[in-house]
């Protein structure tokens, strides 16, 4: 993050990036975040923690991940990864690097830490020119990487018993794009004159342990595969969830680019109304019901509000807990009346848990958030 100091708009302070970052490590533990984020860490000593390593593109079969408490920081011996609580953010929600003053600044926003007194003289940055999109070729190895697992779903039977238990039948899976990830995506790549190294950059591939000469893996390999596709038809955003049973650390596995609204690629122009979700099975549990919906993928990106800005009503369908409440709240604050929140009925956690019960959870989706929306117009 480039340092900045000097007099900010009405008399405030800019604080420098340095300032910033450990007023924030003061505010927010490392390890705290950590575990709740389900990060396992066992003490190693008086000042560390030890646990295996977060990241999603290292296979961490022995503990790498060292956290120091007194310092607030970690560094995981295996990959390589390190930093403060920010850096951590960054990495977890696939930011982009905290030197890029949009990382910076989403990851601030995402640990809720700009309205503290501490931080009360940060002022806000510039805008910052767009993050840096994947590259020609990564582009190319993430349709063909879609497109591979796209046609390999019709025969992989149990990914298709587990879409059935989640409300996705086989012709709405095949007309999203769904796949399975069978191996040879790293054969096909070649054969397509694809440079593995595009494929490694952005995580469809990896090598174990992280090691430039470990053996070749397959990160999306044994999972349903979730695409986001443009509206040229071409997949430009991956993410995968293993199936009931799987040994895998990792419940959902996506590629190394910023993540996006999910969804939005499928919308037609001119689109006014969205139902916001948060999963990426709470969205197939949407379309299943055949609503327009999104993903936001977690927290909101300040992308992602701006995508949904352009909708004149947008219908909050998030989880039922305090992650989902303070998404709805940010996008309420950004959006005012255009944003309505569809409470989800007792039970259910999320919008995914509608779609396990087929049909009538499809119905039962549709109900609530037509009933939102007739509260929310009786109320204007």
């Amino acid at each position: 993050m480039t340092t900045r100091t000097g007099t900010g708009p009405a008399g405030g302070r800019f604080m420098s990036g340095a300032e910033t970052a450990a007023a924030v490590r003061a505010l927010v533990p490392l390890d705290q975040l950590m575990l709740d984020d389900g990060v396992r860490l066992t003490r190693s000593s008086e000042r560390s923690l030890m646990g295996r390593c977060f990241a999603r593109d290292h296979d961490d079969r022995a503990p790498s991940l060292v956290v120091y408490t007194d310092e607030q920081k970690f560094r995981c011996f295996g990959c390589g990864k390190h930093g403060d609580v920010i850096n951590y953010v960054c990495y977890r929600d696939d930011l982009g690097p905290s030197s890029s003053r949009a990382a910076f600044q989403e990851a601030l926003r995402i640990l809720n830490v700009l309205d503290t007194n501490i931080l009360r003289d940060v002022q806000p940055l510039p805008p910052a020119p767009p993050p840096e999109g994947p590259s020609e070729e990564e582009y190319a190895a993430i349709a063909l990487a879609g497109e591979f697992y796209h046609q390999a779903l019709p025969y992989a039977k149990d990914a298709l018993a587990y879409l059935r238990s989640r409300g996705v039948h086989r012709d709405l899976a095949m007309a999203l794009g769904l796949g399975f990830g069978r191996a040879g995506l790293h054969t096909a790549l070649k054969r397509a004159g694809i440079d593995p190294a595009a494929a490694l950059s952005i995580g469809l591939l990896s090598r174990r342990n992280g090691n430039a000469a470990g053996k070749l893996r397959e990160p999306l390999g044994a999972r349903v595969v979730v695409p986001e596709i443009a509206p040229t038809g071409a997949a430009v955003w991956l993410v995968g969830r293993s199936l009931p049973g799987s040994r895998v650390r990792h419940t959902y596995r996506n590629i190394r680019k910023r993540k996006p609204l999910l969804g939005h690629g499928r919308l037609p122009a001119g689109q006014g109304v969205v139902v916001v979700v948060e999963g990426p099975f709470d969205w197939l549990a949407a379309m299943a019901a055949g609503l327009p919906a999104v993903a936001v993928l977690g927290a909101p990106t300040i992308a992602a509000i701006e995508q949904l800005k352009a909708f004149r009503r947008v219908y909050l369908a998030l989880d039922a807990d305090d992650g989902g409440d303070e998404a709805a709240a940010r996008i309420e604050e950004a959006l005012g009346a255009a944003a309505v929140r569809v409470p989800l009925p007792e039970g259910a956690n999320d919008v995914g848990d509608l779609g396990k019960l087929g049909m009538p959870g499809a119905l039962m989706l549709r109900r609530i958030v037509a009933q939102a929306g007739r509260a929310a117009q009786a109320a204007a």
